[in-house]
């Protein structure tokens, strides 16, 4: 006996409002702006629609963790950068080679 087992999810996130929206939609965007005025902190939708249907916290969850991550990786790329810089003004023979190929 074979099962289909049937899943998908869907994240959508912007900054923008979506040309399709509603008055609710548009309201909700004119209020993420205006939020985002007050506090100077960066508002965003995200749209998730998953089968079976998850629970809100459940999806909640899920993106705090990928926020976490790209957290780890945002740390990260800033620490490669800063590296970068210092090599780039301590030991500025190691890149006279990229010099001349740029």
């Amino acid at each position: 006996m074979s099962y289909e087992i049937e899943y998908r999810s869907k994240l959508q996130c912007s900054e923008t409002a979506a040309a399709d929206m509603g008055w609710r939609g548009r309201l909700a965007h004119r209020l993420r702006q205006l939020a985002a005025r007050l506090d100077g902190d960066l508002s965003l939708r995200l749209r998730v629609e998953t089968l079976p249907c998850l629970e809100r916290h459940d999806v909640a969850r899920c993106v705090e963790r990928g926020l976490e991550h790209a957290n780890s990786l945002l740390t990260d790329a800033c620490r490669a950068e800063a590296l970068e810089g210092v090599l780039r003004a301590e030991c500025s023979e190691l890149y006279d080679d990229e010099v001349g190929s740029e």
